[in-house]
């Protein structure tokens, strides 16, 4: 078969296209829940370098925030379906 006539019919074939197509908006909507999940996660878990007024002080490292109830909160934040896995 021709490659140009294949990849005709596949673009002009919607049972073929549209689930290809549903597939990759679903990868997509995915890895950016992913991303954001992750994000929350290194948030809480990084340590903060705080900084004295002066800029020869010292600075300090406070411990991560884990604990922080906003960020609990953010991180605790998915739909009901998500919700009961990530709190086992």
């Amino acid at each position: 078969a021709n490659a140009a006539d294949s990849s005709g019919w596949f673009f002009g074939t919607p049972w073929f296209f549209f689930p290809a197509l549903a597939a990759q908006v679903a990868c997509v909507a995915w890895g950016l829940f992913n991303l954001w999940k992750m994000t929350s996660v290194k948030v809480m878990l990084l340590p903060t370098l705080v900084r004295d007024g002066a800029d020869d002080g010292p600075a300090l490292l406070l411990p991560p925030r884990y604990e922080d109830p906003v960020l609990l909160e953010n991180f605790d934040s998915s739909p009901n379906i998500f919700g009961w896995f990530e709190r086992t």
